[in-house]
């Protein structure tokens, strides 16, 4: 955080996002799509996911987060978000559904991401999941 909270939050995306490209390799026998609704109180969010080789960001609902969270913008989570997505190298839609309480909100985001990407990353064979033989 010496340079800002926004840089610092976008080099941890960065960095998630590449060591997860790195642990997947070439993503044979992945099964390379997740999604997960989760949620958390009264909030609800929908996370899915396409190990697709090709970096895109949807990020849908944040009119539902506070401006401010933690002292800090809350489109400083969109950036985190998309950083880990470009990184990452994979489409990622994160829509926040309904909710009150923008924790609520991101923590179901959080979450589902990690459900979205465990059901993204199990093996199923050993062929790329691609019509096109490789992901990119």
């Amino acid at each position: 955080v010496q340079v800002d909270y926004h840089h610092t939050t976008e080099d941890v995306g960065i960095a998630l996002g590449q060591a997860f490209a790195q642990a997947l390799g070439d993503m044979r026998g992945i099964h390379r799509y997740g999604s997960f609704y989760l949620p958390m109180d009264e909030a609800l969010s929908e996370v899915t996911v396409d190990l697709s080789g090709r970096p895109w960001l949807e990020w849908r609902g944040d009119e539902l987060l506070p401006p401010v969270m933690a002292g800090e913008e809350k489109d400083l989570w969109r950036e985190f978000y998309k950083a880990l997505a470009s990184s990452a190298r994979c489409n990622l839609h994160i829509a926040f559904l309904y909710g009150k309480n923008g924790h609520h909100l991101l923590e179901s985001a959080a979450k589902g991401l990690g459900l979205a990407l465990r059901q993204a990353v199990r093996i199923q064979g050993t062929t790329i999941r691609s019509t096109k033989g490789g992901l990119d």
